[in-house]
């Protein structure tokens, strides 16, 4: 169990006390200017991810991830493997231009069959909050990333591990274990929109676009921006894939034709150039949508 998430009961004489001076609290409060609508709850959020998706290059110009490199490229500059990739505009703020995303070229076929997979509890995605003490403003909220699956399950049965769903959605308030995926990150609440760098975590394939075979790669420089509530979680998540971090996981599968693989990634990598030749990227930038649900964590 997480250390924020016990409950330690008080004793009797104290909780009467507390009893009697909460009403003088709220008072004091109230005339030095502090709102008592909101408690400070110093609390551990845990959100199932139940809807996920990679979007496709609809001619839009828009796209769901984050600016990587702080450059907004309009994909006029051939000289630049950087330059030469359009970035878009926020599919999740408009406002936002200089979105990195060019894992949306392949996402076009595998975004309904990941989505599905996430309603069906297949694809466990999670994010845990703490440190939480205001869902509007807070300078210092604790945020991971990870997986997770029932509590009790069997796991050479995967679909015993899988979270509850109910027709083509998760159900809110289940209980699941979380399993943390990387550090916890420092990030702050302003305005119920939380926005920072988790770092590198390892996670499915399936958030590059690669629909299959099912492997783990390395997402660089995770980023998260997302609109926080007790209740829910809306926003994106984007990051960059080194070609030879998934070519090194791809290789352990049969009938991967590591070439084309590529050929395929090589020919769309937009982030971190080569010093020697600035027309050769070593990684590819990726971003989604995901909206998710709070749940009940269980160590």
């Amino acid at each position: 169990m997480h250390w924020n998430d016990r409950v330690v009961p008080l004793h009797p004489s104290v909780a009467q006390q507390t009893s009697v001076a909460a009403p003088f609290i709220a008072i004091a409060l109230q005339l030095a200017g502090c709102s008592t609508s909101r408690p400070f709850v110093s609390e551990v959020s845990t959100y199932l991810v139940s809807d996920l998706r990679l979007s496709a290059d609809d001619g839009s110009h828009r796209a769901a991830g984050v600016d990587l490199d702080g450059i907004d490229s309009d994909g006029g500059d051939s000289a630049s493997c950087v330059g030469r990739s359009a970035d878009s505009t926020s599919l999740y703020d408009p406002v936002e231009r200089g979105v990195d995303n060019v894992s949306r070229v392949s996402a076009v076929d595998s975004g309904t069959a990941v989505q599905q997979r996430v309603a069906a509890g297949q694809f466990a995605l999670a994010l845990r909050l703490s440190r939480i003490d205001d869902y509007d403003n807070d300078e210092d909220v604790g945020v991971e990333v990870g997986t997770a699956h029932v509590p009790g399950c069997i796991a050479a049965m995967p679909e015993s591990c899988r979270p509850l769903a109910e027709g083509t959605a998760l159900v809110t308030g289940q209980m699941v274990v979380f399993e943390p995926r990387g550090v916890v990150a420092a990030m702050r609440l302003v305005d119920g929109r939380l926005r920072g760098s988790i770092g590198d975590v390892a996670l499915p394939a399936v958030l590059i676009g690669l629909a299959s075979p099912e492997f783990d790669v390395t997402i660089r420089d995770v980023r998260v921006d997302t609109m926080v509530s007790e209740d829910a979680l809306d926003g994106v998540l984007g990051g960059s894939a080194r070609i030879s971090d998934v070519l090194d996981a791809a290789g352990s599968f049969p009938g991967i034709d590591e070439r084309a693989l590529r050929a395929g990634l090589e020919s769309i990598a937009d982030i971190d150039p080569s010093p020697s030749d600035p027309l050769v990227c070593a990684s590819f930038s990726m971003g989604v949508t995901m909206s998710a649900i709070r749940v009940v964590p269980r160590d």
